[in-house]
């Protein structure tokens, strides 16, 4: 049985989903199904996420703050919240293109 918290925190990662461009089109029974399989991670600021040349498995979605992409000194791009990186993972085996 889920708790009052359960449910909110739910209703919480199905918004979100909401906000993704590319769950924009999913159904709200769908983005359920979605949330149910999400872990939150919380990385300090300035933190590696992972690095160029790892393996992947996993896609990420911006809840709060931001993210910097790059390949060594040279920063390809800055996302914020509602924004994926690494989706690329979950169609191949191929080694991270950036860090």
């Amino acid at each position: 049985m889920s708790s009052a918290s359960d449910i909110i925190l739910r209703e919480e990662l199905i918004e979100l989903l909401q906000r993704v461009k590319i769950f924009s089109e999913v159904g709200e029974s769908d983005l359920s199904d979605i949330a149910d399989q999400l872990t939150e991670i919380k990385y300090r600021s300035g933190q590696t996420i992972f690095k160029k040349g790892e393996e992947g498995d996993a896609m990420y979605i911006i809840k709060s703050g931001g993210v910097r992409v790059h390949d060594g000194n040279h920063v390809l791009s800055r996302l914020k919240p509602g924004q994926v990186f690494g989706e690329f993972a979950l169609f191949d085996k191929e080694s991270r293109s950036a860090s």
